[in-house]
């Protein structure tokens, strides 16, 4: 793998249900190419992640770390879904940390915001909002390249 100097190298942004099925995710070229080439190795991954994170709660948890499979995994997590952010086991957790962060609040904010009834992030308003996750995991990186962090500036743009 090669790995340029001062750039953090984000291998994934996955955000999935407790299950571990997929709800939204967004794999660099380079773990698309070299470390999860086919889909069936996506979803194995995935479920190996989630089978090893704590189970949810239905308040917010704080961001946490896990090391699966020599891979950095930060992750927070509320109700029924979970982000996470993979990197290779070198990467800076700060700034991944700032990453899952900013993803969530952008996603917690506009789930807030959707209805005064639901006032937490849920499975359901991930699926019905779906293109603007994407949009939101689109704009925080690029390629691998952690682009964005802050949540009002992910939300400016789609919300």
């Amino acid at each position: 793998m090669d790995e340029d100097a001062g750039l953090c190298q984000v291998l994934a942004v996955l955000i999935l249900d407790a299950d571990g099925g997929r709800l939204a995710v967004k794999y660099s070229q380079l773990s698309k190419k070299e470390l999860f080439p086919t889909h069936k190795e996506q979803l194995a991954f995935e479920k190996r992640v989630i089978s090893k994170l704590p189970k949810p709660t239905a308040t917010k948890s704080e961001v946490d770390v896990a090391i699966i499979d020599d891979y950095t995994v930060l992750f927070q997590a509320c109700n029924d879904v979970f982000v996470c952010a993979v990197a290779p086991a070198t990467e800076n957790e700060l700034l991944l940390l700032q990453l899952v962060e900013g993803v969530f609040s952008s996603i917690s904010a506009s789930a807030q915001g959707a209805s005064f009834l639901s006032t937490r992030l849920i499975k359901q308003f991930v699926l019905d909002s779906l293109s603007d996750f994407f949009f939101v995991l689109d704009e925080a990186g690029d390629d691998g390249i952690i682009m964005e962090t802050e949540e009002e500036k992910g939300l400016s743009k789609c919300f």
